[in-house]
């Protein structure tokens, strides 16, 4: 699930998403 998370991640990057990492290692998308 990892690769898949750090795959989408860094498909969005480029597309101006914003991540918000929490202390709880929840990531969340922001547009």
């Amino acid at each position: 699930m990892l690769h898949t998370l750090k795959g989408f991640i860094f498909l969005a990057l480029p597309v101006g998403v914003t991540l918000d990492i929490t202390g709880n290692g929840e990531v969340f998308l922001k547009n």
